[in-house]
């Protein structure tokens, strides 16, 4: 009986794709909906150990509970139930990040505070059950007034990503303002009409920003920026007359709501990550560690996996990895340009394309003999160097990870598969092709 990753496997006659070629995998885990082997006698190890969110099937937030894997667009039906409704995207796997906004769903609480407008609880639902946005309310009719809501913070020289859900009142145009230190406030605007839009060019060091309509109805808006000198500043959000503006007069404002937000999150990276409520303190969410044990590990084998990222921008800044084992050093990776890699002792692949925002497929081979081989959506990426991996050891497999401490993929991953021999070129580019 083969084995792979420590695990005794049977061997069926299953068809890899449906209308792919059919083939026999020695390993393969779904990740649609738990964490079991189709094939195998083993189990994954996965490990987190805070409450987290994803999206569901009806693209609101799930709540998982401490080690509790999320399958994205999946049914959550209870604590480590869920069921795959045919939307899934499989396993989601983040690095940590810290939710730095406090009290994220109530703009009444300080530290946040309102500059010429007050906030009220509504009725207008979001993603988060139990938690409707809150409405922008006029306090003063308006002349050149700007109007936010606001939370001071102490920037370091880093990244930031500032995310929240928006709904239009009697105004379709929201901004974000940045507060600078030394360099002063930048803001960038966001129209909630429509699909939704991005406004004006913003100011210095916005480097990304992003609108999605919501199944809701509603809007999830992001920013992405960079703060050069560190020091004192505020984040926040409030409602514009237009593109470009904050308000001027425009009789009918007052205690009228002109938007609602709610769902805030304040992060540092440069693209955002799954929701983390807060009250009165930022809150903390861990790595998502998912291993298999790599016992008798083969010295040729043939791996394949799909991902899904949500936006172009999710591909940035650092190294990203959808597997990783010691030993061989076998590494394949999102680099921090957004290219594809597969690295091991002695081979090393050149640069892929750039990829984007959705699902991708890739499959590659490694060999104590032959080195490698990597196709990413039916191309090939050429190698480097091909001289062979030697070394093969018995060290965990990590998927979305490097070895499970460091390069957390921000994505979904989904039927990760391997084989016990190399397959070819042909093979390889029809099992990527989308």
């Amino acid at each position: 009986m083969p084995t792979f990753l420590g695990i005794h496997c049977t061997v069926y006659n299953q068809g890899l794709f449906a209308a792919g070629p059919a083939d026999n995998p020695y390993f393969w885990v779904p990740f649609a909906d738990d964490l079991d082997l189709t094939f195998g006698d083993g189990t994954i190890s996965y490990t987190r150990p805070d409450v987290a969110t994803c999206i569901d099937y009806q693209d609101d937030y799930a709540v998982a509970v401490s080690g509790e894997a999320r399958f994205e667009r999946a049914r959550r039906n209870g604590v480590n139930d869920w069921t795959d409704t045919g939307l899934s995207e499989g396993l989601l796997i983040e690095e940590s990040r810290t939710n730095i906004q406090q009290h994220s769903n109530d703009l009444s609480q300080s530290p946040w505070a309102t500059i010429n407008m007050n906030v009220a609880t509504t009725t207008t639902t979001s993603r988060y059950a139990g938690n409707p946005l809150q409405s922008h309310n006029a306090t003063t009719t308006p002349s050149t007034f700007s109007r936010s809501v606001n939370q001071n913070h102490t920037w370091t020289t880093s990244g930031y990503v500032f995310s929240f859900e928006a709904a239009p009142g009697d105004k379709t145009w929201c901004y974000v303002r940045m507060g600078q230190p030394v360099i002063g406030v930048t803001n960038t605007w966001f129209n909630l009409s429509g699909s939704g839009s991005l406004g004006a060019t913003p100011g210095t060091g916005v480097t990304n920003r992003t609108i999605e309509l919501l199944d809701n109805g509603n809007y999830l808006c992001t920013v992405s920026f960079d703060i050069f000198i560190a020091g004192s500043g505020n984040m926040g959000v409030g409602p514009a007359n237009a593109d470009n503006t904050t308000l001027s007069s425009a009789p009918g404002d007052v205690n009228t709501a002109m938007i609602y937000t709610g769902n805030h999150q304040l992060e540092l990276g440069e693209y955002p990550t799954s929701y983390t409520p807060t009250a009165g303190a930022s809150a903390i969410r861990s790595d998502d560690d998912v291993s298999a044990d790599g016992s008798n590990c083969a010295l040729e084998q043939t791996v394949y996996l799909e991902f899904t990222i949500d936006r172009d921008g999710d591909v940035a800044g650092i190294d990203q990895y959808l597997w990783s084992q010691a030993g061989p050093n076998v590494r394949c990776y999102i680099d921090s340009t957004g290219g594809i890699q597969l690295t091991s002792t002695g081979y090393t692949s050149n640069i892929g394309s750039l990829i984007t925002a959705g699902t991708h497929k890739v499959a590659f081979t490694i060999s104590e003999s032959a080195g490698g081989l990597l196709y990413v959506d039916g191309s090939a990426i050429a190698p480097i160097s091909d001289v062979g991996t030697t070394g093969f050891s018995t060290t965990d497999v990590h998927l979305g990870s490097s070895l499970g401490t460091s390069n957390f993929f921000g994505g979904k991953i989904k039927n990760p598969k391997t084989w016990h021999e190399l397959k070819d070129a042909t093979w390889l580019a029809n099992a990527t092709t989308l």
